[in-house]
């Protein structure tokens, strides 16, 4: 533990109350945890507690890509009192750790390992028991790469059920020059491959931004992404003297046994996206919520909420709203497009999690983040530089059950390191509310 600091974790819950009322807020007592203990994700809970996932650095420093040195699984009883802790494992160099799910009746540990010598990254997935206990890993995936450039990196999600896990691996190096490739794999609680297949799309590397990823019950697999017109990459280009978006917002279905995935365009009345979350709600379809900008260089001022039928990828409702003066107040972060006389956020805003209750309804959280960078120059040809990393408040976008904008919540936080902060709130569901994890830092 670093000297004389401590990691604070509270848990925060909003409660969607009555319509017309705003949401209720409720703070649970503190608990502790050491300080390069980095609270990553809650996996589960139950009857008998909380399950909780955390990356444990050598030292508080050392918080970096390539920084963490173990895995920590740990159980606290309903009122957060420790039950155990486990590290599973130290990680390897060459490895990396892409995060721990709940899946079905154990935890599932997803894992990559770059094998220079064959030119391989292998995915492998070790089960968890309940008490903690790891079952022996199983390679699930290997892919090719070409040098350290093209390292491929894996996403993944979890079905509402919890009875698939889709793996997405893929090299996304904004190369013109290659059209993006991927390997997509489910697999089941049994951690045994329902399906696997390699995709190379009709798109170059860079023609793709992609947004998130979500997977059903069936194993069918949902991507949104930005296609850009051509390979230079440009939010906008000029129609009639008048910048227009330069890209389509797609949402790709993969299937077992297809080729290709099938294409569905988005129309959001010309507006630029800034960012897209996706997820699958309890009653099936696909749900996209998004913030953009009137103008390519502009501030955020306004979110969109789509819904979209999984099975034939019609879309069935699409909402677009722009936020009122009042509403960028109570955020806080107001900015003036000086050009236009627009308000509007920042555009340093990121998305947590799109999350449901039983009623239909759904939130959003979205997180400030941003860095700072100092230079100074000591006169004598010695030039340093510090990079401060800052993350903010945390932003609840509430949505009834129809898809209309309800509500917007802030839950103040502040937190600034001189090393990169992971999102710095994890939220999940309950019946009727919604649950938030945030942590700050706290000397003693």
């Amino acid at each position: 533990m670093a000297r004389n600091s401590i990691l604070v974790i509270a848990m925060l819950f909003c409660t969607a109350l009555a319509k017309g009322q705003d949401l209720k807020v409720e703070v649970s007592p503190a608990f502790k945890a050491p300080m390069r203990q980095i609270f990553q994700n809650h996996l589960y809970s139950d009857a008998s507690g909380h399950y909780l996932f955390f990356y444990r650095y050598s030292s508080w420093l050392s918080i970096k890509p390539g920084g963490r040195t173990s895995v920590v699984f740990e159980k606290y009883d309903p009122r957060f009192k420790l039950i155990y802790s486990k590290d599973l494992e130290e990680i390897a160099p060459k490895s990396h750790s892409a995060g721990v799910v709940f899946m079905k009746d154990q935890f599932v540990w997803i894992r990559t390992e770059r094998n220079e010598s064959d030119e391989q990254v292998e995915v492998r997935l070790t089960g968890i028991s309940t008490d903690g206990e790891l079952s022996p890993p199983v390679l699930v995936v290997k892919d090719h790469f070409e040098g350290k450039v093209d390292l491929p990196e894996t996403k993944w999600a979890i079905s509402n059920d919890t009875s698939k896990l889709l793996l997405a691996t893929y090299s996304d190096k904004n190369q013109s020059e290659s059209k993006l490739k991927m390997i997509l794999t489910v697999t089941d609680p049994q951690l045994k491959t329902v399906w696997q297949n390699q995709f190379e799309l009709p798109y170059s590397e860079k023609q793709l931004g992609i947004q998130s990823w979500c997977i059903d019950h069936a194993g069918n697999i949902f991507m949104i992404s930005k296609v850009y017109d051509d390979d230079k990459v440009k939010e906008a280009k000029r129609e009639e003297g008048e910048r227009v978006v330069a890209y389509r917002m797609v949402v790709f279905k993969f299937e077992a046994g297809a080729d290709q995935p099938l294409e569905t365009e988005l129309d959001l009345g010309g507006a630029f996206v800034k960012n897209a979350q996706m997820a699958l709600s309890p009653k099936g379809d696909i749900q996209i919520v998004g913030l953009f900008s009137n103008d390519f260089k502009g501030l955020i001022q306004g979110l969109f909420f789509i819904r979209i039928n999984p099975l034939t990828s019609a879309v069935l409702l699409s909402n677009k709203k722009s936020l009122s003066e009042e509403e960028l107040n109570k955020i806080g972060y107001k900015n003036i497009d000086l050009k236009k006389g627009e308000l509007g956020l920042v555009n340093t805003f990121e998305f947590g999690d799109l999350l449901f209750l039983e009623d239909g309804s759904s939130f959003v959280t979205v997180e400030k983040v941003d860095t700072i960078t100092t230079t100074s120059d000591f006169g004598d040809g010695n030039v340093s530089s510090s990079t401060t990393y800052r993350s903010g408040d945390i932003i609840v976008l509430r949505f009834d059950a129809d898809g209309a904008h309800k509500d917007i919540h802030v839950i103040p936080k502040y937190q600034t390191n001189s090393a990169q902060l992971p999102l710095g709130h994890v939220a999940f569901a309950g019946k009727d509310r919604v649950y938030f994890f945030t942590t700050r830092i706290k000397k003693t």
